[in-house]
């Protein structure tokens, strides 16, 4: 979505964090999800200088659990002073369900569409849109 609306360092910073954590998570997204989202990085690192580019992945290297969830929210820079915090302020501003707000943690923590349907325990089906 950031790339979409031409924020190219946002999306390349969001694109790295979250490969980030599935190198953590030593997971790798389904092969369609996979290529939209390589495709889009590439795109976002075309619009970018090479020392925007440096940027963007080295601060999304550095967003991690309650950091990046409040980034990828668009709570400010990604770095309130509490997990509490980070989640009032969240609620506040993006008045998500609480099924909404659980489905973005999972995405945040690198899951593909079936490991949050797994979870959820529902069907991946319905999690074309995610």
């Amino acid at each position: 979505m950031a790339a979409e609306s031409g924020d190219l360092r946002r999306a390349l910073r969001l694109y790295e964090a979250s490969a980030q954590a599935r190198r953590r998570l030593d997971t790798e997204p389904e092969d369609p999800w996979r290529r939209r989202v390589e495709l889009t990085a590439a795109r976002a690192r075309a619009g970018l200088s090479a020392a925007a580019q440096d940027a963007a992945v080295s601060g999304g290297r550095r967003l991690r659990g309650d950091r990046l969830v409040a980034y990828a929210l668009r709570r400010g820079s990604g770095y309130p002073s509490s997990a509490s915090d980070a989640t009032a302020a969240v609620v506040d501003q993006f008045p998500l369900t609480g099924r909404e707000f659980t489905v973005a943690e999972l995405v945040a923590e690198g899951l593909t569409n079936r490991q949050i349907a797994a979870r959820l325990l529902i069907s991946s089906g319905c999690c074309r849109g995610w």
